[in-house]
């Protein structure tokens, strides 16, 4: 499981290896100075999305490296399509519920934006 708020945080949790602690196995900070407004795993649990505001959406594997990056676009194109990324912050996205490297995503630039990992 992963948990992520306002503390910049990202925490991953292993119930079956929890000590009486009942700590966080790993804690990661994607970006600095960044609250985390999504989490979502993809259905083979392989990767983990967080969305944190910015204009990229990072990825983690489910040991809590960074693996993949989106790329981010350009914004002063004012055509969206002649872009390949988000020019405004990511508020949300989901991953594709049968298609585990696939995912949509939607930015307060107006567009949303589909991605194949």
């Amino acid at each position: 499981m992963a948990t992520g708020g306002l503390d910049y945080h990202v925490r991953l949790w292993d119930f079956h290896g929890m000590n009486r602690n009942m700590n966080s196995f790993r804690i990661v900070e994607p970006f600095t100075g960044n609250a985390i407004r999504n989490l979502s795993f993809n259905t083979t649990g392989s990767h983990l999305m967080i969305i944190n505001g910015n204009k990229q959406i990072t990825f983690l594997d489910r040991d809590g490296a960074r693996c993949l990056l989106t790329v981010k676009g350009y914004m002063y194109v004012k055509d969206l399509n002649l872009t390949k990324g988000h020019t405004n912050t990511i508020n949300d996205g989901q991953f594709h519920p049968l298609n585990h490297n696939e995912l949509a995503s939607a930015s307060a630039d107006g567009s949303i934006r589909l991605w194949d990992i």
